[in-house]
């Protein structure tokens, strides 16, 4: 099934024009197939519904647009309302606006800031890697060096007792 719309163009006169065409091919039509009245009143009832069909639209059209405008003069008064609404309402956003800027600014200061602390802290601890990693070396060389030390006093020990026990064993060969 098709609709109205589809069916039939909007044009009345589009409608009479295609009516006087056609009716003399239903006549010679009826009298050669002997078609009965029926289709010659279904023809003029289909053009009936659609002439009214056509004023029922023109009239819909016209409470549409006066709905329409209607509708447009109240969404104007809501957006007048709504505007006289939003002006105290921006009065009162514009201080907070310089507000938040001045806090994105100090915040981005406050980063920069925190960025250099990192750097610093990042060179300090670094700094003190370095002074442990040689103080570890430090107690290395430490102990080598007592361990050096140790080697030498104990070597001086025994050269002079061996040396000492030399000169006595001289003495007791000299004098026999």
């Amino acid at each position: 099934m098709c609709s109205l719309t589809k069916c039939f163009p909007f044009s009345l006169t589009f409608f009479f024009g295609t009516a006087l065409l056609c009716v003399p091919g239903w006549l010679c039509g009826a009298l050669v197939h002997g078609r009965d009245v029926r289709f010659f009143s279904f023809f003029f009832g289909t053009a009936l519904l659609f002439f009214f069909w056509t004023q029922i639209r023109s009239l819909l059209t016209l409470i549409l647009l006066t709905l329409s405008r209607s509708l447009l003069t109240l969404m104007r008064s809501l957006l007048t309302l709504m505007r006289s609404l939003l002006t105290p309402i921006r009065s009162c956003l514009t201080p907070i606006r310089s507000l938040l800027t001045q806090i994105r600014s100090l915040l981005t200061q406050i980063r920069s800031l925190l960025t250099r602390i990192r750097s610093l802290l990042t060179r300090i601890w670094s700094l003190l890697t370095l002074i442990w990693s040689l103080l570890t070396l430090i107690r290395w060389f430490y102990s080598l060096f007592t361990l050096l030390m140790l080697l030498l006093f104990e070597g001086t020990v025994v050269l002079s007792r061996t040396r000492n026990l030399r000169m006595l064993r001289e003495m007791m060969y000299t004098k026999k």
